[in-house]
């Protein structure tokens, strides 16, 4: 066995943890939507961020993010930091007339109730001295950075969720890594044949594509022509297409070799969960990767030679 065919045989796992993942992506999605998951991180993240009643005050003014600190309610998924912070720093003057000043933001944040934010506010002002766009830029920038770090904690849990979620589709699926890779490495019809689907996947799905094509459910994805190359993905994942049909996958289990089968989905499945949690976005780099690397090791072709015609 040669260098080719380990790589054929990562080529062909990366291409089932791909179209699993995608699978496992818009469950997460559907989830995320129906409970509305994304809304309740970011109205509990706001929440902790903003914790001056003064504050809160001045942004429940505007109906764009009243829902975001009325009790029981619960604010949309997104927020425009620079218009949040616009909104923030324009409603601590109220009463004040004329163009805004520094000392006259310093003054109204001073006269604050006491909390972490004003605490942060003051801090900004002393870095923007007596610029008032750089102060309000500030500010943004200190939304934006704190909704990302505590963004994490959402990105840590849906990992959790998509290994448990990924349990259970190779189970329903019967995805075993073991398996898979002890056939892969065994069959070279087998392995040439995922290859060759792996090359059209990277031909014709972009990273764009992928990313736009995990955000929609199934129904949507199935009726979106730009999403077909993603879409027939899954579903060779799902119904074993003819390539897929030549790997191990589905029920009733094919025994791999002279393994009974529990020796090998035990660890198996739980491997396949694993691969899954990292993500669609990370399987298609990787897959793009050793595609271009095969691409790469094949022999040049050389022109023959006429007879009698000597080489130069």
């Amino acid at each position: 066995m040669n260098l080719t065919t380990f790589l054929d045989v990562a080529i062909g796992l990366s291409l089932v943890y791909l179209g699993a993942s995608l699978f496992v992506t818009i469950v997460n999605e559907y989830v995320a939507q129906v409970w509305k998951l994304r809304a309740k991180q970011l109205t509990a993240d706001l929440q902790k961020l903003i914790d001056g009643k003064d504050a809160i005050e001045v942004l429940k003014a505007n109906p764009a993010f009243r829902p975001f600190f009325e009790v029981g309610t619960i604010g949309g998924s997104y927020v425009d930091p620079k218009v949040f912070a616009q909104q923030l720093v324009g409603g601590l003057r109220t009463g004040a007339a004329g163009v805004a000043t520094m000392n006259d933001l310093v003054t109204s944040i001073n006269a604050m109730n006491d909390s972490k934010l004003k605490k942060q506010l003051l801090a900004l002002s002393q870095v923007a001295t007596d610029n008032v766009d750089k102060f309000v830029e500030s500010v943004s920038g200190w939304i934006d950075r704190s909704l990302t770090m505590m963004g994490e904690v959402y990105k840590k849990r849906t990992q959790i969720y998509s290994f448990f979620i990924g349990l259970a589709i190779a189970a329903m699926f019967n995805l075993d890594t073991l398996g898979l890779a002890t056939h892969l490495y065994r069959d070279k019809e087998a392995r040439e044949a995922v290859a060759v689907l792996a090359s059209d996947v990277v031909q014709n799905v972009s990273r764009e594509t992928l990313e736009k094509c995990s955000k929609l459910g199934l129904e949507e994805l199935r009726k979106d022509p730009a999403c077909a190359g993603v879409n027939g993905l899954i579903e060779s994942v799902q119904r074993r297409n003819e390539t897929m049909g030549k790997l191990p996958i589905g029920w009733p289990a094919a025994s791999v070799g002279s393994f009974p089968r529990w020796v090998t989905v035990g660890p198996g499945w739980p491997l396949t969960a694993l691969a899954i949690s990292l993500g669609a976005s990370f399987w298609f780099d990787l897959l793009n990767r050793l595609v271009n690397i095969r691409h790469g090791m094949r022999k040049p072709v050389v022109a023959s030679q006429p007879e009698g015609q000597s080489k130069p």
